[in-house]
């Protein structure tokens, strides 16, 4: 045999080699891609607060996104055909419930959308309803009384069941923690121990958050707090704060002639009140029935769209906002 046969037997025996080399690593690579795309669980949250508590607790173990952009309203909005690709394409959707986003209800069920309605859930749990865990004592989701042990007396000037700003409570906020972990299915050991650990730095914060503005709103609060639409109950509840009337019920519902010259008695009566307005509502009305009394105007984003998506982003958010209503409803 030549030596010319031979190199070039030698050279194709290479090529062969080199070929089959480069197909393995390139269908390992391919396996693993498909791998790692299973793998990763896709989340959609109907608003960004829900976003920021999934965020939390997800970590890096999947892809958290927003279903409403900044400039919708919960209250009503009109789902794009990208909207509601998103919603087949997610793992799990969570919302607060048909009572907030009504434009969900059908589309969901048409879609098949494996979905949790938070607030549903929660108040249908008698335990967290009575405030109480599994030993039957007072946890950190019902810290409602006062010092005298009564319900605060602030909370309830607007019906409860009304008001589904269900996220505005910090612990309300740990609840829907809980669940969302819970609710979630398809982690390796590695992610459920990742995700456990999340929800425990979760609490952390939320305690810290309850603790320090249970004690700052302690003081003597010097206006009576307006808002523009009844959304404050919770954060009320939790914070013992004054809300002595909102404009009207929803943002999109006009204020009759007989509410609003129930809320100008009752402004008329006062020295200075606090108005909050959030991002979807505006002050043109009380404007109209104030009088000389002093407004303090504020404007706060219960809707979290200033607010980045990390996992200390909804003790972020809530934060600013209740230093916010500190400043509109406490300060000079």
């Amino acid at each position: 045999m030549s030596k010319t046969s031979t190199r070039q037997k030698t050279i194709i025996a290479l090529l062969f080699f080199v070929t089959v080399i480069f197909a393995a690593v390139f269908l390992s690579s391919r396996n693993d891609s498909a791998t790692s795309d299973t793998e990763t669980i896709k989340v959609v949250t109907s608003i960004q607060p829900l976003r920021l508590i999934a965020q939390a607790i997800m970590g890096d173990n999947g892809q958290v996104e927003v279903l409403i952009p900044q400039s919708g309203n919960p209250h009503y909005y009109q789902l794009r055909p990208s909207d509601v690709r998103k919603l087949r394409d997610s793992d799990f959707f969570f919302w607060i419930g048909p009572n907030l986003e009504s434009f969900l209800t059908k589309i969901l069920h048409a879609n098949n959308v494996e979905n949790v309605a938070l607030y549903d859930d929660i108040h249908m749990d008698n335990k967290h309803e009575h405030g109480e865990n599994d030993d039957g004592h007072n946890d950190l989701h019902s810290e409602d009384k006062n010092e005298h042990g009564h319900e605060d007396e602030h909370a309830h000037n607007h019906a409860h069941n009304t008001d589904m700003h269900l996220w505005l409570d910090p612990a309300e906020a740990l609840h829907m923690a809980e669940m969302i972990k819970d609710s979630i299915s398809g982690l390796n050991s590695e992610q459920e121990a990742e995700i456990n650990q999340n929800l425990k730095a979760f609490e952390i914060q939320i305690a810290k958050l309850i603790s320090e503005y249970q004690e700052k709103f302690s003081a003597t609060q010097t206006r009576p707090i307006y808002s523009r639409h009844n959304s404050l109950t919770h954060l009320a509840r939790r914070f013992n704060l004054n809300i002595a009337g909102s404009v009207s019920e929803t943002p999109e519902k006009r204020p009759g002639i007989s509410h609003l010259s129930r809320l100008n008695r009752q402004i008329t009566n006062a020295e200075t009140i606090c108005y909050l307005i959030d991002s979807t509502g505006s002050d043109k009305y009380l404007d109209g029935i104030s009088g000389d009394v002093e407004i303090k105007k504020t404007r706060i984003d219960i809707l979290a769209n200033d607010t980045e998506n990390t996992a200390q982003g909804y003790t972020d958010f809530m934060r600013k906002l209740l230093d916010e209503v500190y400043d509109c409803a406490y300060g000079g």
